[in-house]
Order: C-alpha cells, then structure tokens, then sequence
C-alpha cells in the first residue's frame, strides 16, 4: 500500500495528465467529460489534504 505522499502525487499530477489528454482530444464529449473529472479530483484532493492536515493536528498533540 502506497503512502499519503504517494497519494498526493498522483492526484496532484492526475489532473495534468487529464488536461494534456483534452488538448489531444478533439471530441467534445469527451473534453466535457475530462473537464467534469479535473473538477473532481482537484475536490477530492483538497479534502484529503484536508484530512490529512487534521490528521497531523492530532498527531503532533
């Protein structure tokens, strides 16, 4: 099993790759479909951050 850091990379650079893979892509629903997902992992990503950063609140008391 990977690492929080692990984890933090790939959603962190997911969304790069998603934007790299729409500037390929000339179908329109699929760019929607690649612009909705960016949305979500940058969501899911700032929650888990979120998470995490509670996780290091309670950690250091």
């Amino acid at each position: 099993m990977g690492s929080k850091n692990d984890l933090l990379f790939y959603l962190q650079d997911f969304p790069s790759y998603l934007e790299n893979l729409e500037k390929q892509t000339k179908e329109p629903k699929t760019k929607e479909i690649i612009e909705k997902t960016i949305k979500q992992i940058d969501k899911i990503k700032n929650e888990l951050l979120g998470h995490l950063e509670q996780i290091k609140n309670v950690d250091e008391c």
